[in-house]
């Protein structure tokens, strides 16, 4: 006869079809990962409209609850971007605009099905901006932070039980706000939205 072996049982929210585990996280605990990807908007001032285009690419960490087939959780990111727009005024002015950084703290809620998570999130953000105008070699700069909603959406794929591959896209709006200019020039009103496409590798580590 063969010898007895014993064997570790699965934990009781492991995943499993027709009894047979499957290689995927189990979705609960503490996670973290990094992502890449792109962005593209638009910001509404006062002085004129900027389309704005270019690389993001940062981390994230957060805390999934499953219950059944429904995983809720917070999630933290925070990036690096390289979304800006830069045009030449009757070859007067140049005005370079850029979204320098990008943070948020959302909210999370999805399915499983098998081995991938549909999830939707939202919550709120912070957005650095600065913006740099040269006028007959005269140069103004201001920085601002703008505060933001953010809703979006993804999927997540579990590659084994620790690790996932994943695709999200996030839409930020702006709220209006109003900042001065250096120099006594006047005061801008900007506002406007921003939206992420970004692939992210995350680990498991509970």
């Amino acid at each position: 006869s063969e010898p007895y072996r014993a064997e570790r049982a699965a934990p009781p929210y492991a995943l499993a079809y027709d009894g047979v585990p499957l290689l995927a996280p189990i979705w609960t605990g503490i996670y973290g990962g990094l992502n890449i990807g792109g962005g593209w908007g638009r910001v509404d001032t006062s002085l004129g409209d900027v389309d704005l285009s270019g690389v993001v690419f940062g981390g994230h960490i957060g805390y999934n609850w499953r219950s059944g087939a429904v995983v809720s959780g917070v999630e933290f990111d925070a990036s690096y971007s390289d979304v800006h727009h830069a045009s030449n005024i009757d070859n007067l002015a140049v005005e370079i605009t850029d979204a320098d950084w990008l943070v948020s703290a959302r909210a999370r809620i999805g399915v499983i099905a098998g081995p991938a998570l549909f999830y939707a999130t939202g919550g709120i953000a912070a957005i650095g901006t600065s913006t740099q105008i040269d006028l007959l070699g005269v140069s103004m700069a201001t920085n601002s932070t703008q505060t933001a909603l953010v809703l979006g959406g993804g999927i997540e794929i579990g590659v084994n039980e620790r690790m996932s591959v994943r695709l999200e896209a996030l839409h930020y709006f702006l709220d209006d706000e109003k900042y001065a200019l250096p120099a006594g020039l006047g005061s801008v009103n900007t506002g406007g939205s921003l939206t992420t496409v970004r692939a992210g590798l995350t680990f498991f580590l509970n």
